[in-house]
């Protein structure tokens, strides 16, 4: 293999705590734009949370999750993503 390999995208990670999901421990999957995010359950009181960003990192991410991603999360994760963003 000649080529370099390259880097399409990357995950950033949020652990929330106390956060009510839609099904209890069964992972979710957000279709948001620009790129999908991954939820789910690693023990009986926190929830991570898998955001994949394509193109490169924002500047500001805490910006860009609260503005970009959190309003598209399902009813009962917005609350606890904006919550652990400001903690």
């Amino acid at each position: 293999m000649k080529s370099r390999p390259e880097v399409k995208s990357h995950f950033v990670g949020l652990l929330m705590e106390n956060c009510p999901q839609i099904r209890a421990n069964h992972a979710e999957l957000v279709l948001a734009e620009p790129s999908p995010v991954l939820v789910y359950q690693i023990s009986s009181s926190k929830t991570r949370v898998l955001v994949d960003m394509r193109n490169g990192l924002p500047r500001d991410m805490r910006a860009h999750l609260v503005d970009h991603i959190a309003p598209q999360m399902p009813g009962t994760l917005v609350n606890s993503l904006i919550r652990v963003m400001w903690v």
